[in-house]
């Protein structure tokens, strides 16, 4: 019935938003709503999208600006200025940080972001310090094939470069704007010629350089505390 129609694509939309899974649990949830979608007759696909639809990651317009100045910071100098330690760090602050550096809109923290990029709940639980900078300042130096930029050439002559969303054997559903992670394109499987993968990360480099010193500390706190107020680091 359209009641019980109406109940499902309104749980898929919440199972969705709502994710605490891993890289490809929005994923699968998204294929399952597509499929369900196409099945409609086709005088009812428009009024189940709109129940299907889910609030991405904000805009890049949407998240708040960082104080600054910043600067283009080097790893030797971030790793210098860990030397002041990380005691009494701004929760807040640091929580703002994660979206003014743009993590949130790829990354997940104490259940906020997206699920583009992988959780970081526990990346202060199993990296190091100079391991969590080094990925961030230099997000290509080693990156899983999951994560990589994949070049696609089509029968009409173009190129397009983005991480690959999803595929099946209709279409491939690509992310161009590494910044914007959840604008997407589709492109017929039958109108590829050629792909292949790059070893650059979908991560975008100088997400740091718009924040000062002291924004930095607060989110690198942040992010080791796995996003909780009461950790040693956000104490008197």
């Amino acid at each position: 019935t359209l009641e019980q129609r109406d109940t499902y694509f309104r749980l898929l939309a919440d199972a969705t938003a709502h994710s605490k899974g891993g890289y490809w649990y929005v994923e699968f949830w998204n294929r399952i709503r597509d499929a369900a979608l196409d099945s409609l007759p086709e005088n009812q696909q428009s009024r189940f999208e709109s129940l299907a639809a889910t609030s991405g990651p904000p805009e890049l317009e949407d998240l708040p600006k960082p104080q600054g100045p910043g600067k283009d910071w080097q790893l030797a100098e971030l790793l210098s200025i860990l030397q002041a330690g990380f005691r009494q760090r701004d929760f807040q602050n640091g929580r703002r940080m994660f979206s003014a550096a743009q993590c949130v809109s790829c990354h997940r923290l104490a259940g906020e972001g997206s699920s583009v990029g992988p959780d970081l709940s526990a990346v202060g639980q199993r990296f190091m310090l100079r391991d969590i900078l080094d990925a961030i300042v230099h997000p290509s130096k080693a990156v899983s094939d999951q994560y990589r930029v994949s070049i696609l050439f089509t029968d009409d002559g173009r190129s397009l470069s983005g991480r690959i969303v999803s595929r099946d054997n209709r279409k491939l559903t690509v992310a161009t704007d590494l910044r914007r992670p959840s604008q997407t394109m589709s492109v017929p499987m039958d109108t590829i010629e050629d792909e292949s993968l790059t070893p650059i990360s979908t991560m975008p480099e100088e997400l740091l350089n718009s924040l000062n010193e002291d924004e930095i500390l607060d989110l690198l706190a942040y992010l080791i505390a796995g996003g909780d107020a009461g950790h040693p680091v956000f104490r008197d």
